[in-house]
Parts: C-alpha cells; sequence; structure tokens
C-alpha cells in the first residue's frame, strides 16, 4: 500500500499472519489509499483497508531471525540489512548518552564484525562507516588506518570526529556532526520543510516524499549529505514547481510563494516585503500565496506536487 499521508514504512519488516520477514519495497502492491485521504470524508476506500496493521519496524532480535531467514538474498541486501540492525543495536543510546561500561550483545558484536568484510574499500562512504565499526569493536589502530584512507572532502569532519575518539581509545557512541552547509540552501532546506509542513499539516520532510517514491533510506542519507547535488535538486524542484504555479495560476507571480517560504535560498519574507520586492499590493501577495496554498493542498495539487518531488530527482540522475 502506498500511502504518504501514512507513517513512513520501514525497509524491512515481517509478516503479521506467519511471520515471515520479507523487504517491503518487494512487497506486491494491490492497491493504494490515495494520500488526500485524511483530509477528505467523502472518499470510498474498502474499510478492510483502513483496519489493516500496518508494517512495523522490527526490534533488534528480529533482525537476527531475519538474518538467518535468508531474506538477504545478495551481498548488498546482506549489508543494508546488517546496517539497519548495526542502527537498531545503537537506538538505546541516540538521545541518551551510553554508559563506557555498556556491554552489547554477542549477536551484535558479530553482525558489527560481519558488516567490517562487507564494506566497500572502493566506496568513501562505506569506508568512513567500517571506520566507525572498528571502533566500536575497539580495534583502534585499524581504525585510524582506515579512515587515513578516506580523500573525500564532504567526509573530513566526521573522518577527523571518529578519528579522535579511535586516538583517545574511545568506542562509546558518540553523535556525529553534520557538515556545515552554506546558508543560502541551508534557507533553503528549512524554506522547503516549512512549506511541507503547511501543506500537509504536520511535520513533513522531502525524504519522507522520496521514501514513498520507492528511494532507499542509504540513498537518502547519502544525497542529503552531499551540498552539490542537494542544491541542484532543489534547484530542480523551484524550477518545476514555478511551471505548475505558472499553468495553474498564470495570472499570479509564483515567486510570491518562493519568497514568502525562502525556498530560492533568500531569507523568507513577509507579504509587505513581498509586495514592495514585486510592485504589487500586499493585499495581492497574501490573495495569490492562499490560492497556491489552496491547490497544492488538494487532491490534484498533493498529486502534482508529489510527482514533481520525484520527477526532480529523477532528471538530476541520482
Amino acid at each position: 500500500m502506498n500511502a504518504p499521508m501514512l507513517p513512513e514504512p520501514p525497509e524491512i519488516t515481517k509478516c503479521h499472519t506467519c511471520d515471515s520477514y520479507y523487504w517491503v519495497p518487494d512487497a506486491e502492491q494491490i492497491g493504494k489509499v490515495p494520500s488526500a485521504l485524511a483530509s477528505s470524508s467523502n472518499m470510498e476506500v474498502d474499510p478492510a483497508w483502513l483496519e489493516a496493521p500496518h508494517v512495523k519496524e522490527l526490534e533488534e532480535a528480529d533482525y537476527w531471525f531475519a538474518l538467518a531467514s535468508g531474506v538477504a538474498s545478495s551481498r548488498n541486501q546482506e549489508r543494508r540489512l546488517r546496517i539497519l540492525a548495526w542502527w537498531k543495536t545503537n537506538d538505546p543510546y541516540r538521545h541518551e548518552p551510553q554508559p563506557t561500561d555498556a556491554l552489547i550483545s554477542e549477536e551484535a558484536r558479530l553482525n558489527i564484525q560481519k558488516l567490517v568484510e562487507l564494506f566497500d574499500d572502493d566506496e568513501p562512504r562505506e569506508m568512513l562507516m567500517k571506520g566507525e565499526a572498528l571502533r566500536q569493536l575497539g580495534i583502534f589502530d585499524e581504525s585510524i588506518t582506515v579512515l587515513k584512507s578516506i580523500s573525500d572532502h564532504d567526509l573530513q569532519g566526521a573522518r577527523n570526529q571518529i578519528s579522535s575518539l579511535s586516538l583517545a581509545n574511545s568506542g562509546v557512541l558518540e553523535k556525529l556532526e553534520d557538515p556545515p552547509q552554506p546558508t543560502s540552501l541551508r534557507i533553503r532546506v528549512e524554506g522547503f520543510n516549512r512549506l511541507l509542513r503547511d501543506l500537509y499539516q504536520q511535520e513533513r520532510r522531502l525524504s519522507y516524499l522520496l521514501k514513498a517514491h520507492g528511494v532507499s533510506q542509504m540513498q537518502i542519507e547519502l544525497f542529503v549529505k552531499d551540498p552539490d547535488q542537494l542544491s541542484s535538486y532543489l534547484e530542480k524542484v523551484v524550477e518545476l514547481l514555478a511551471s505548475l504555479l505558472t499553468e495553474r495560476f498564470p495570472r499570479k507571480d509564483y515567486r510570491v510563494m518562493f519568497m514568502f517560504y525562502g525556498i530560492t535560498g533568500n531569507p523568507p519574507l513577509s507579504f509587505g516585503d513581498i509586495a514592495n520586492q514585486l510592485g504589487i499590493p500586499a493585499s495581492d501577495a497574501e490573495e495569490a500565496h492562499l490560492a497556491f496554498g489552496k491547490f497544492l493542498r488538494s487532491d490534484n495539487g498533493k498529486a502534482s506536487f508529489e510527482g514533481m518531488i520525484y520527477e526532480a530527482l529523477r532528471v538530476s540522475h541520482f
């Protein structure tokens, strides 16, 4: 079931009936609940679909059973499944400091050891994860050696942070600092997040919509940490959104919405400031903004917008 307004599905789960493990993107789609379901009371949907249990993220122990079941039928799937299990092992310490004497289970340790063997030595981001895995295993000298081989400029901050922890013989889980984004890109990302929050009336990010179209979490994480690629993608989204609004509202200036949210990289403006820059009455600016929002919250508007989000990624060749 593809329903962007419902909670994000996990990448892998188990059947509620037979407890078999399966990859959610590979599951056969037998129907589709429209994304606007939550905002419409007149839509005819099979009640059985609405009562069907949602797929759930696996617990840590489930990952060991899933690995043993053979659901990972390729090296890439095994690596991905083991990464998900590794992240699940680390979950308890994402918001609370990990005690220096905390021990992970033997299954978790074996999983990290296997991951070290599966990471691709020709892929800088996997080498970064390999260095972190070795650090968590307490193999500090090898972690430092692996990290020294990474020359990718975008990974230097994380590489240096992990190296410093390994030099201090620290295997405690630490939050890696995200690389700083250029100011204009940060404004643009925040602007899109505000736009999505207004359209869906709840917290929503571009990554959510991309996952709804089958883009894996790993791809998204690599994508959003690449400032150049992310900037190019958002420029394409802006271009497609401008065309969509111009076609729908030929007599209204699409720049009103862009300037209000700051999605072109400049700080967001009030309707008064927008009116001054565009040379129109403030009431016209506000009226255009309301018209754009009403359209994008409609069934057709949402469908067009969500399709545009994915189309921008496709033409960006990611």
